[in-house]
Order: C-alpha cells, then structure tokens, then sequence
C-alpha cells in the first residue's frame, strides 16, 4: 500500500507537465484524461480560441478531436494567480451532454483517490497564461448536444511568489478562494448512456448531482458502487439534500432527523443548516432545534453551524453555548470555534485565555482532546493531550 501510495507521489508531480489523451475507447468508469499541462503564454493561443479579457475561460476546440479525446484550453485572462484542486493533476473538467429535456448531464465518471499525496500539488495559471488538454470525446454512444463543465465551485487565490511546487494541503486553509462556474461552449458529440447511469453513484454525484440522483443515494434507492477505496455513505447524501430549498427535499430532512442511527441524524441536521440559509421553513425549524431542550438534537445544531458562514453572531453564540450544562453540547459549541483558530488570531487567543479556566464545564471541554492545534505548546502543561 505504502510502495503503491509512493508511486502516485511521483506520478502527481509529473501529472502537471504532461498533457494525456486517450487512443482507445474510454470504459464505462474512466477516469483522469482532464489532466492540466504545463502553462503557456496566451502569445501562444491559437485564434480560433475564444476567451474573454477579464476572465477564466473553458473553451473546447471541437474540431480537433484525436481519438477519443477534443483539445480544450484553459485561459486565465484575469488580474490574479488562479491555483486549481486536483487529484493527481486532474483539474476535475468533465464531459456534459444535453438529455432530451434539455437538462445538462455528467457522461464521464470519477473515482477519488485513497492516497493523500494525490492532492497535494496544485496546479496554477498567472495572468495572461493558458492550460491545454484533452477533454473526453467517446466515438461511440448517442449524438447528442455536449459541452465541459469543471467540477468546482471555488479555486483559489495565490499570490505571485508563491512556488510552482505549492502543495494545496498545507496551506489551502489560509487562501482566499475565487468563486467559479467554469462551463465550455457547447459543441456536437456523443455519449454513453451507461457511462451517465454509472455518472450518477460515483464519488461527485452528491455534491453536483441534481436531486432525484441526491434523494436516491440518501433513501438508499441507489448505492455507490464505483469507488472501492471512498465509498460514498448514506449519510453524505442525506447532508447534500440541503442543496435543494424545496418542501420534498425539507420533508425527508424532517424525517431523517428522527433516523435511529444518529449519524444520519446529524447529518440530516447539517443538511438543515444548510437549507435554512435559502428556505424560510427549514431555517425556523433548524432555529427551533438549535435552541431547543433536546440535547442531542441540539448539540448536533450547533455543530452544523460549521455548514454556514461563521459570522461575528456566531462566534457570539457559540461562546455563550460553552456554558450550556450538556458536555457534548459545549463540545459542539468549541468545535466552532477551533475551526476559526488557525485563520483567526482573536479566536485562537480566546481559546488559549480559557484553557486554564477553573470551572470544570470549561475543563471538561479541553478534556474531550478536541483542540490541540489551537492550544499554545506552553500551555499544554497538565497533559490533558497526552494518550
């Protein structure tokens, strides 16, 4: 496993230089041909590429196509340094096709990595530079109408001395991220309908699938079954339904609230959280629990405050929960707060200044082993981090 995991460390420090294409037919589950090659000057961009000034444009060049693969580029016409997630250097661009009522598909599958290092370098375009790569463009399948679409919804800023070499993992907690919505003109292709079946239970279809696909995997109408290293669990789906501000989507939320197995009903909180932020019903029913008498439904409200902007009110709120008689609860309420400390000066200095505190609800909260990384080694004194 660690000879194998070291091999993809190798290979994901070429994967940014090397631009693939496939001569064969892709299989039904085909992964990886999206990846980014090395960087280019736009001086270099062929005419026919169309890329507005001002932007981060997707353009795909229909009209050459080799094998089964169409040459895309990737421009960067913006004022800033743009990195981009990828596994293994691929920058998660994939083939759409039209169905017949005119709703956009995902016709390519994805499987995730189980090793870390597949995500560590990053991929980057400075202002006036472009990517070239290959697109996947089956030979066979129906016609249909198709465009690309990258699978993100935020990259991220760098600034202009940050090394080639940047590996994502270390530091992408302390980057500011652009928002994108990075969708290809629209060309002539063809698809595979069991390519869009198998599209439909692999590894990105909760966080980009549309709701009947969402609502499957939640109900469990539909299993994963493309992804023997990251098998999607229920519970990922059941979070994703708040995705969707819609009564049947708020309805089954309710429900799996009530769900015996309390991972579900976590997450079905995490998914109210979420829908809260868009739907009226939703946001006074997950207000009503997150002050509620019922600790459990209440602990796992406040720790889905996580899925929403942790605003200065929230940050209020949870303070004042530390005091809340529940230990899971005030453990909840913690988690909050650590997870603003590494970016947020203010915040880690707030959870040092209690680490000494007295009161045996503030100690029984470091007790829980929840927050080493916020904590100043110096005050690590009474070992409460020691196994």
């Amino acid at each position: 496993m660690r000879i194998l995991c070291g091999l993809s460390s190798l290979l994901l420090v070429l994967a940014p230089f090397a631009a693939r294409s496939s001569a064969e037919e892709p299989n039904t589950v085909t992964y990886h041909s999206r990846v980014a090659g090395p960087a280019h000057s736009i001086k270099f961009l062929p005419p026919n590429v169309v890329a507005a000034d001002g932007e981060l444009t997707l353009f795909a060049d229909y009209n050459d196509v080799q094998g089964n693969s169409v040459r895309l580029y990737l421009v960067n016409r913006t004022q800033s340094r743009i990195g981009f997630s990828s596994q293994d250097g691929d920058i998660y661009v994939m083939l759409e096709a039209a169905s017949e009522d005119g709703e956009w598909e995902r016709a390519q599958t994805h499987q995730s990595s189980w090793c870390g290092n597949s995500y560590m370098v990053t991929p980057s375009l400075r202002p006036g530079e472009y990517f070239s790569l290959f697109g996947d463009f089956p030979s066979q399948g129906e016609e249909r109408k198709v465009r690309f679409r990258m699978y993100r919804d935020d990259e991220y800023l760098l600034s202009d001395d940050t090394p080639d070499d940047f590996y994502m993992d270390m530091e992408m907690g302390k980057l500011p991220k652009l928002p994108v919505n990075l969708i290809s003109n629209t060309g002539k292709g063809r698809a595979r309908p069991e390519v869009i079946a198998a599209a439909r239970r692999d590894t990105l279809a909760v966080p980009y699938g549309n709701f009947a696909t969402v609502r499957d995997l939640a109900t469990g109408a539909e299993v994963w079954n493309l992804d023997p290293f990251r098998n999607g669990d229920r519970s990922s789906a059941v979070a994703a339904l708040g995705r969707f501000p819609t009564d049947e989507s708020f309805t089954l939320l309710r429900t799996f609230l009530n769900d015996p197995d309390r991972s579900m009903a976590a997450a079905a909180m995490r998914g109210l959280a979420k829908m809260g932020l868009k739907f009226e019903p939703a946001e006074n029913l997950y207000q009503q629990l997150l002050h509620g008498d019922d600790v459990s439904l209440r602990a796992s409200a406040t720790y889905a405050l996580n899925e929403r902007p942790i605003t200065p009110e929230v940050i209020r709120f949870a303070k004042e929960v530390l005091s809340h008689d529940d230990l899971m609860v005030r453990t909840m309420a913690m988690s909050v707060l650590a997870r603003q400390c590494k970016n947020d000066p203010e915040i880690k200095e707030y959870i040092n200044s209690i680490y000494d505190d007295p009161d045996p609800k503030m100690q029984s909260i470091f007790e829980t082993k929840l927050l080493p990384t916020c904590i100043n080694r110096e005050r690590e004194k009474k070992g409460r981090f020691r196994e």
